[in-house]
């Protein structure tokens, strides 16, 4: 129940003590501020080098390892707004890196691809790609896994997420370590995998 009280000219109100407590509300201080969500991009997949056996090395790096394909019919993806969000493996001491070295800043067509591959790489991911190459020299997707104990034989598992706008894509990769034989690192397999909101 609410009590007005008239003095002088003014009305005032009274808040009942009974009365439930007032709710926060748009633009009250202890709402928090609304934040813009990120525009809306096409969905997209990354078609890369997913499996890997590492041979008697302290620490490797591949570049050029994937590439990049609009998924949608009509909308062009602004390759200058790709980035790297964040980088995880399941090793306590090997160190999975990830990063478009070479970034691209044109703008990928609908139902194409882009980015730039090693010919060992090519071999793997050609067979998951369809469609069109609108672009053949950027982005590279490159990875690197450093500090490799000597002699150490581990299976490491890593991922990396690449995001565009409202999209991300997580690219999971499989390391099979193997601490003998001639160093080097040989291409196992390939995957291709698609974006969802975040």
């Amino acid at each position: 129940m609410v009590a007005l009280i008239a003095a002088c000219g003014e009305v005032k109100s009274m808040p009942d003590v009974d009365a439930p407590p007032a709710l926060d509300g748009p633009g009250s201080p202890d709402t928090p501020p609304l934040i813009d969500a990120p525009p809306s991009g096409p969905n997209f997949d990354v078609a890369y080098t997913s499996q890997w056996e590492i041979r008697n090395t302290t620490g490797v790096g591949a570049g050029a390892v994937g590439l990049i394909i609009n998924k949608s019919n009509n909308q062009l993806m602004d390759l200058s707004q790709l980035a790297v969000a964040d980088i995880t493996d399941d090793h306590p001491a090997i160190t999975f890196g990830f990063s478009i070295l070479n970034p691209a800043v044109y703008m990928l067509p609908p139902q194409q691809a882009g980015g730039n591959m090693s010919p060992g790489a090519s071999t793997f991911v050609n067979p998951f790609v369809s469609e069109p190459r609108f672009d053949t020299n950027r982005p590279t997707f490159d990875f690197t896994l450093t500090a490799i104990p000597a002699g150490t034989t581990a299976t490491v598992n890593a991922s990396a997420k690449v995001r565009h706008r409202d999209q991300q894509v997580t690219l999971n990769f499989r390391f099979n370590v193997v601490g003998s034989g001639a160093s080097g690192a040989t291409i196992q397999a390939a995957s291709r995998v698609s974006s969802g909101g975040f």
